[in-house]
């Protein structure tokens, strides 16, 4: 569905996507709104179908500053938003200041359509092995049974303890001292190799890619400004 250029019309769009979701199974809709808010009405607020079990509003556009459309200076309405979200029993999320937090995205991709079995993840099916154990051993007679019952506990523990963990994080090695040398004097940098560059006030310095696909990412001060480098 889409709707024809002029003025955003942001409760028509909530009411397009509460009719479209009303025959669906409780509970198995998230609503993603994405608008500045500066058009919004004071009044009239669609009301949504049990279908939509959760809203995420996500504000765009710059804040601060805005430009001059359709007649009226347009930007961010933060504060407009945010009463549009707790209006509609959701969350916000400024989309200029954070990234939407994983398990938000984690949760909106969910099949809501899966049985609860095929839901869960490795770390719950972890938890679940774990109380399943404890039961069994709190209810073991034989000391027989509770010693190869131990074995199994083990490599659970090891399992939950890998689905906590981000393996991706164990190949960086930052950089903990940057040195410098300069581009006129620098002999292992050929000509035609990448680098990342940056620039700020006056200052410029450059990370070679080759180096940084070791690290992966470095600390560093440029311009008088903390920086973050990463590739």
């Amino acid at each position: 569905y889409a709707f024809k250029s002029g003025s955003t019309k942001l409760f028509d769009g909530i009411a397009e996507a509460a009719r479209i979701a009303k025959p669906w199974r409780v509970g198995s809709a998230l609503l993603v709104i994405i608008s500045d808010g500066d058009t919004v009405p004071a009044s009239g607020m669609p009301v949504l179908p049990p279908s939509i079990g959760g809203t995420m509003v996500i504000g765009v556009g710059d804040h601060l500053s805005g430009k001059f459309i359709a007649g009226h200076q347009s930007r961010q309405d933060e504060s407009t938003l945010r009463q549009v979200a707790i209006r509609l029993g959701g969350e916000f999320h400024n989309g200029n200041k954070r990234h939407v937090p994983s398990d938000v995205l984690s949760a909106a991709a969910a099949d809501a359509r899966k049985p609860l079995i095929e839901q869960l993840s490795l770390r719950e099916f972890a938890l679940l092995a774990i109380a399943l154990a404890v039961y069994i051993w709190k209810h073991s007679k034989r000391w027989f049974g509770k010693i190869l019952l131990f074995v199994p506990l083990l490599l659970i523990f090891v399992f939950a303890w890998f689905a906590r963990q981000n393996h991706f994080e164990w190949m960086f090695n930052p950089l903990a001292e940057t040195n410098y040398a300069s581009a006129a004097e620098t002999d292992f940098i050929a000509d035609d190799e990448m680098v990342l560059a940056v620039k700020i006030g006056g200052e410029a310095v450059a990370y070679p890619v080759r180096q940084m696909a070791y690290h992966h990412v470095v600390a560093d001060v440029v311009g008088g400004m903390p920086i973050t480098a990463t590739y």
